[in-house]
């Protein structure tokens, strides 16, 4: 649940996919930012440093 929270949360919030890993991890309940970011590829088969760059990357809708 605290991996699709910060999905939800950073594909949302856009101030959010600056802060460092550690600061997204402690934000969604983990204390260790390894240990967010093994949760996060392990639901979702790809890093958080590449989820947040797809979604930096991705064209704003008009």
């Amino acid at each position: 649940m605290r991996i699709e929270y910060a999905i939800e949360k950073l594909t949302t919030d856009k101030t959010i996919r600056n802060y460092t890993v550690q600061a997204i991890a402690e934000d969604v309940g983990f204390n260790k930012a390894q240990s967010f970011s093994t949760a996060f590829q392990k639901q979702t088969g790809i890093s958080i440093t590449y989820f947040i760059k797809q979604i930096n990357n991705k064209p704003t809708e008009n």
